[in-house]
C-alpha cells in the first residue's frame, strides 16, 4: 500500500480532489452484472457519461484526517440498471467495480474498486433523450493505474500503479474514541445522541464513521443502543454524568421499519454473484 502517496499525488492538503472524465470515452463494468457498452472492446461493459473521482481528507488543526473516497458516475439506463437498482435495495456489495478512461485507441487511466457499494442512485430524463443513470460509487480499496505513451509512435513508456485502503479501521465500533461518542468530543453524552437522530436510515462513507456505532454500514436502532449503553462514559472521569435517556421517535421507529425492507446489515448480505 503507499498510502502516504495521496496527500502527494492528489492533492489532498487541499481538503478535497475531484477529477472529472476529460478523455474521449469511458466504461464501467460491474461484477456479474453484464451492460451495454457501444465500444466493441468492451461487450458486457457500460459507456460512462460522466466521471468523477473524490477522495476527501480533512485538514484541521495542522493535522490530516483519515481519508475517505467517493466517486459519482453517469451511464445510460443500459440492461445493468435494473441489476444495480436491486443490489442498492438489497444492500449487497460488489466483489469488484472496473473504470477504464480511454483516449482514442490508449488506455490512460484505470480504476478497480475492491467490495464497493452504490448508496446512490438517480434516473434522469429529457427532452426524450436516453435515460441517464447517475450514482455514487464507495469501496474499501481502490487500485488506481496511470498509463503514459510515446509522444512519437504511441508506444507504451509506463504504468505507475498505487493501491489505496479506505476500511475503517479493524475492530472500531464508532468514529470517536468511545463507543457511542458519535461526534468526537470524549463524552457520550446528549449532543450525540442528536448527531445519531440527524443521520439516522443514512449509509456512512466510511463504513463506521457519522453515528454508525457498529460499523455496519447503516445508522439504524442498533447505534442508538450503542449510544445509550455508554451513556455517560469520557475519556476524562471528572466529566461523567448521570443524563435522562431520550426514547427513539415513533416516527424514527417507522422509518427504521421501512428502511429494514430496503437496506439490511452487511455482515447479512453477501456479494452480488
Amino acid at each position: 500500500m503507499h498510502k502516504a502517496a495521496v496527500a502527494i499525488l492528489l492533492g489532498t492538503l487541499l481538503g478535497m480532489t475531484s477529477c472529472q472524465l476529460v478523455q474521449a470515452a469511458g466504461y464501467i463494468k460491474f461484477d456479474g452484472v453484464d451492460g451495454e457498452s457501444t465500444d466493441a472492446a468492451h461487450q458486457g461493459w457500460s459507456d460512462l457519461s460522466r466521471f468523477q473521482f473524490d477522495i476527501l481528507r480533512p485538514f484541521d488543526n495542522g493535522r490530516l484526517g483519515r481519508e475517505s473516497l467517493s466517486t459519482k458516475f453517469s451511464m445510460p439506463t443500459d440492461s445493468a440498471y435494473p441489476f444495480l437498482t436491486n443490489a442498492l435495495m438489497l444492500a449487497r456489495s460488489f466483489d469488484s467495480v472496473q473504470v477504464e478512461l480511454w483516449d482514442d485507441d490508449q488506455l490512460m487511466t484505470s480504476y478497480e474498486y475492491e467490495n464497493a457499494l452504490t448508496p446512490q442512485l438517480s434516473v434522469t430524463y429529457s427532452g426524450g433523450a436516453p435515460g441517464q443513470l447517475n450514482g455514487t460509487l464507495v469501496s474499501e480499496s481502490l487500485t488506481l493505474s496511470h498509463y503514459t505513451y510515446d509522444s512519437r509512435d504511441g508506444s507504451l513508456l509506463d504504468v505507475v500503479t498505487f493501491e489505496y485502503d479506505f476500511s475503517f479501521p479493524a475492530g472500531a465500533v464508532s468514529a470517536g474514541p468511545l463507543p457511542g461518542d458519535y461526534n468526537g468530543d470524549g463524552t457520550v453524552d446528549q449532543s450525540d445522541y442528536g448527531q445519531w437522530k440527524s443521520q439516522f436510515g443514512t449509509i456512512p462513507v466510511p463504513i463506521g464513521s457519522g453515528a454508525d456505532g457498529n460499523a455496519d454500514g447503516l445508522v439504524d436502532l442498533a447505534d442508538y443502543n450503542v449510544w445509550r449503553n455508554h451513556l455517560g462514559s469520557t475519556t476524562t472521569p471528572s466529566m461523567a454524568a448521570t443524563e435522562a435517556v431520550p426514547e427513539p421517535t415513533p416516527l424514527a421507529l417507522a422509518i427504521l421499519g421501512i428502511v429494514g425492507v430496503a437496506l439490511v446489515s452487511r455482515h447479512r448480505t453477501e456479494p452480488l454473484a
